[in-house]
């Protein structure tokens, strides 16, 4: 992806979920870009709220991810002891039993169209549906 592209994706994220750092104590955005994937994410003291964008398919995700001793973890979606440390929003919620329409449907092809929207319906839902992860509950979150 561009570098034009990795920036607006950040700054995108940067500006839709500033409430993160306004209102709720986590720290950030942080961010790594690779040739693959770019990875946007704020830091609370127990979970971490990452967005990623795959080059390759072009999809947008939001992934809640539990720290380990409040830092990223090493693992992917388990750690070595086999627990949970990362979930797709979407299936957090759907595990919750939500099952309605999240996501507004993107006609456009126009890439930059895309991330806006999609960081936008992650916003909303995440201010609708997300007040165990907004008050940085790993225990709740995560069924510690």
């Amino acid at each position: 992806m561009s570098v034009s592209l990795s920036q607006f994706f950040l700054e995108t994220v940067r500006s839709e979920f500033a409430f993160l750092v306004e209102q709720h104590g986590f720290s950030g955005p942080y961010s790594d870009f690779s040739s693959y994937v770019d990875k946007v994410w704020f830091m609370g003291k127990n979970l971490a709220i990452e967005f990623t964008f795959e080059w390759m398919d072009q999809d947008i995700s939001c992934l809640i991810v539990r720290l380990e001793d409040g830092k990223m973890p090493s693992g992917w979606a388990v750690n070595e002891k086999g627990e949970r440390i990362r979930i797709y929003l979407a299936v957090w919620l759907q595990e919750r039993g939500i099952h309605e329409p999240l996501f507004t449907q993107i006609k456009s092809k126009n890439i930059e169209e895309k991330i806006k929207t999609r960081i936008k319906d992650y916003a909303k839902i995440l201010k609708k549906y997300g007040h165990d992860i907004l008050q940085d509950r790993a225990d709740v979150v995560f069924g510690l």
